[in-house]
This record gives C-alpha cells, sequence and structure tokens, in this order.
C-alpha cells in the first residue's frame, strides 16, 4: 500500500474510538494478506480491491458509532451456510459485525475473501442482468 493511501486510511482511523480502531485494523491487516487486494478511500471508508479495480470492489470497512462493519460488495452472491453475513437494504452488500477484537475470525474472514474473489468474474460479468430490479 502506498503512503498516500496508508495516510487516508490513518485519518480515517484516527477519528475513531480506539478500540474500534484496532478492530478495523486487524480487519486490514487480514485483508491485505490476499495476494493482489489493493486499498484505498472510497465513498469515505477502507475500500478493498483486486488489481485496483474499486468499480468491483471486494470489501470494506466501516467503522460506526460501536462496532466496524466488515461489508462484502457481492456478499449476497456468496455461500454462507454458517449464516455469518448480514443483509441490509441493499441487493446484494452483506456485512459481518464486530465490537470487540478478540471476535475476529481471521480463518473465517480469509475464506469470505477468497469466495468473493472466486466469484468476481461471474458477478463482473453477469453485473447488469443480476443488478436488475425484480
Amino acid at each position: 500500500m502506498n503512503v498516500d493511501v496508508r495516510k487516508e486510511i490513518n485519518a480515517y482511523f484516527d477519528q475513531k474510538p480506539e478500540d474500534l480502531q484496532k478492530i478495523a485494523a486487524r480487519l486490514m491487516e487480514i485483508i491485505l494478506s490476499h495476494q493482489g487486494m489493493e486499498a484505498a478511500i472510497k465513498w469515505g471508508k477502507p475500500t478493498f480491491a483486486i488489481n485496483n479495480d474499486f468499480h468491483h470492489w471486494i470489501c470494506a470497512i466501516q467503522i460506526l458509532k460501536n462496532k466496524v462493519s466488515l461489508v462484502f460488495h457481492f456478499g449476497g452472491l456468496l455461500c454462507d451456510e454458517k449464516n455469518k453475513l448480514i443483509a441490509g437494504t441493499s441487493k446484494f452488500l452483506r456485512k459481518i459485525e464486530y465490537d470487540r477484537l478478540d471476535s475476529i475470525n481471521e480463518g473465517e474472514i480469509k475464506c469470505f475473501i477468497q469466495k468473493a474473489v472466486e466469484k468476481l468474474p461471474y458477478f463482473k460479468e453477469n453485473w447488469k442482468e443480476i443488478n436488475k430490479k425484480d
């Protein structure tokens, strides 16, 4: 990650409570361990994409008042046997919420990231069709 991006992300983290900063920093460390993953501040939060393709981003970290959300762009397309991904108002966005550092399951996060990366070509190829209004 280049120095300017690191400064932007640190500035985002620095505005938040220290306990949530630690959660977000750990999530970022796990996310960036995936080969080819890039980081940038997009849509006001740290966002992660493969090979700088932020139009089809993989995940983002959002620090809220009392928790940190790990948001998956097309999480609704991911296999989630254990129902860890929380649906919101968006058709595809899914998130996992953390309020404690020790609640982070590195293996689980890496698994979801791998699933998202594997699903990326399908998502890109079929974006218009799967995004149609029901």
